[in-house]
């Protein structure tokens, strides 16, 4: 007899979960990126465009344009946000 979902016990996930975990995996690639190449993204001293620091391991600070060094601030509590929120809805 051939093993279907029902059969193995699992379970379809609900349209809004798997939107959020997408957002959530979009954050968390973002974070990677910008975070893992801040030479790219950052200056080394502050500046009327790159005003927001972030301290890297090292002690090497980084300044970025004021959304952008927010968004890296605190994209890892966006996305545990997201991902509780997915689970939550499913």
């Amino acid at each position: 007899m051939p093993r279907t979902a029902a059969s193995i016990g699992t379970r379809k996930l609900s349209r809004a979960s798997i939107a959020i975990t997408v957002a959530a995996g979009i954050t968390f690639s973002l974070f990677w990126i910008i975070g893992a190449n801040p030479a790219h993204w950052a200056a080394r001293t502050a500046d009327a465009m790159h005003s927001y620091r972030i301290r890297y391991k090292g002690g090497i600070d980084w300044f970025f344009p004021e959304r952008l060094g927010w968004f890296v601030d605190h994209a890892l509590w966006i996305f545990l946000g997201l991902l509780l929120c997915a689970v939550v809805a499913d």
